[in-house]
């Protein structure tokens, strides 16, 4: 998702500027093989990468919704431990946020990833250098594509919203 409003431009992380796929991937298959159960290609895991880690470790684990919570903790600790690798900042990535910091623009990110991690991929990736706010998972009730989100990163600049560009990528093509 990308979102322009003036000068200011709002990023998702994952699926936008860093592809995770694999590095979640390889943290479910190692809780697939714990549980007894094989493990599956990267793309097994795509269709739920974005819409949370309780739906996505489900999803993944073949367990019920109402008892992933201790299994999503885990998730989140172990892709804590994990180093991010440059690779995974997709191509190009780099330059145009370095492209638009040097135009003046106001960057931003709007993710459902928690903070914590959220940071922790910005920080190793070396792309938090680009970004004045996070809405990360976890700092509003509610997540992406609720409004409320992106309107977060709005009101971060007390930006008065003349025009609204959304590309939506992951989040609405299904």
């Amino acid at each position: 998702m990308i979102l322009m409003v003036n000068k200011l431009v709002v990023f998702d992380l994952d699926g936008t500027l860093v592809d995770s796929a694999a590095i979640v991937a390889e943290i479910l298959n190692t809780m697939r093989l714990e549980i007894g159960r094989l493990p599956v290609p990267v793309g097994y895991f795509l269709p739920w990468i974005s819409l949370g880690g309780d739906a996505l470790v489900a999803h993944a684990l073949e367990i019920p919704i109402n008892i992933v919570g201790p299994h999503t903790k885990k998730f989140r600790d172990m892709y804590y431990e994990l180093p991010t690798p440059s690779e995974s900042i997709y191509s190009g990535a780099f330059e145009a946020l370095e492209h638009l910091a040097r135009r003046g623009l106001t960057l931003n990110i709007c993710t459902n990833k928690p903070r914590r991690l959220a940071e922790k991929v910005l920080r190793e990736t070396q792309l938090h250098q680009f970004f004045s706010f996070v809405c990360a998972g976890g700092d509003l009730p509610t997540n992406k594509p609720n409004p409320a989100n992106l309107l977060a990163c709005l009101s971060s600049k007390k930006i008065i919203l003349m025009m609204l560009i959304l590309l939506a990528i992951a989040q609405l093509i299904n």
